[in-house]
């Protein structure tokens, strides 16, 4: 039992030991992979492996060098590995063994985009110069830049690290001239261009030229989803769906950005229960009401007959209203033609 223990104590020392460092690079770049720890003897066996396939290998006096893959070169002295003109088909781990000794520390390499320079975006929207405070938010769109973090300028300050966005107040910043944010991963970084004070209205509108105006947006509404044509019958192609914004969302799946409309095609989406779309803009988004199935049911034809012999039945009525109300406006007039001896007596009785 106590060996069992021991063993076991082992085994998850060695698995803690074991680290995988992430190496975040431009598609197209490079990278170097190091032996960590650096081996205290010579190098007389080394084997690197991307997942679970040999990149490079070498043994001495064996194996002479191998590579397995263009833009790739092991350095048997040090054991490290330089490669170029990495692609996303090069994502993953990397892992080797040297001296017969496989290393515990591993490398993920993940493929990464520039941060874009961002905007400086200020809320609410009702902000005014007589307002006592408002937030900054740093902007831009940072779809596979991450892991990405933030910075603040204030005035001729130092950098400090923060959140995407920074509560400002009359009180304590209003006599600071501008602002500025900064994006940053590990392969890039980019400045805001600087924001003048918007509590200083006069500076506001002196310093506002290109790359420094006060934009103030309003919170998006919550959209609707509106249906051309009409109508989409079981015998309909297709339909098109139109949102005053851009993502949609269709049944249960995730977003997607798209146009303001969008198109559903019977044979693509007939199967589909409930169609959503959502507005969004740097400081709000809303989602409209999920809008049920486009295409009617197949036996939607008899509704139709239904609805074609009540309105039938209607249109008859009508016309019987009709007469009757123009028989009993000429009742006295059909009564002398239907019954003429009985009005020359009633004549008679008259002159009498």
């Amino acid at each position: 039992m106590g060996k069992v223990l021991v063993f076991s104590l082992l085994v998850l020392a060695s698995l803690r030991s074991a680290s995988t460092e992430e190496k975040f690079i431009k598609e197209g770049g490079s990278v170097t992979l190091e032996l960590k720890p650096a081996p205290s003897d010579p190098i007389t066996v080394i084997q690197w492996k991307f997942k679970e396939s040999i990149l490079a290998e070498w043994v001495k006096d064996v194996l002479p060098l191998t590579h397995n893959r263009e833009h790739i070169l092991l350095d048997i002295v040090s054991g490290h590995l330089a490669m170029e003109k990495m692609t996303e088909a090069e994502e993953g781990v990397y892992s080797v063994e040297v001296n017969n000794n496989v290393q515990k520390e591993t490398y993920n390499v993940v493929l990464i985009k520039d941060v874009p320079k961002p905007k400086i975006w200020i809320s609410p929207v009702s902000f005014s110069d007589e307002s006592d405070q408002c937030t900054l938010n740093c902007e831009g769109d940072t779809t596979g830049a991450e892991p990405v973090t933030y910075s603040w300028k204030i005035g001729d300050g130092e950098w400090k690290e923060s959140r995407r966005d920074m509560r400002i107040t009359h009180e304590e910043h209003g006599q600071v001239k501008i602002f500025t944010c900064k994006m940053k991963n590990p392969v890039s970084e980019k400045e805001s261009d600087p924001l003048p004070n918007i509590f200083d209205r006069e500076m506001s509108l002196e310093s506002s030229g290109e790359g420094n105006e006060v934009v103030l947006i309003k919170d998006v509404p919550k959209p609707s989803i509106w249906v051309s044509p009409l109508t989409c019958s079981h015998e309909s192609f297709k339909c098109t769906l139109t949102c005053e914004g851009d993502p949609w969302k269709i049944g249960d799946g995730n977003w997607t950005e798209s146009e303001r409309d969008m198109i559903v095609i019977k044979g693509e989406h007939g199967h589909l229960k409930t169609f959503t779309c959502k507005m969004k803009n740097p400081v709000s988004e809303e989602e409209s009401t999920a809008h049920m199935i486009l295409f009617l049911p197949a036996d939607s034809g008899l509704w139709i007959k239904v609805l074609g012999a009540v309105m039938r039945s209607l249109a008859l009525l009508a016309l019987l209203g009709v007469v009757v109300f123009a028989v009993w406006r000429n009742r006295e007039t059909l009564r002398k033609r239907m019954c003429p001896c009985q009005s020359r007596e009633r004549d008679y009785e008259n002159e009498a």
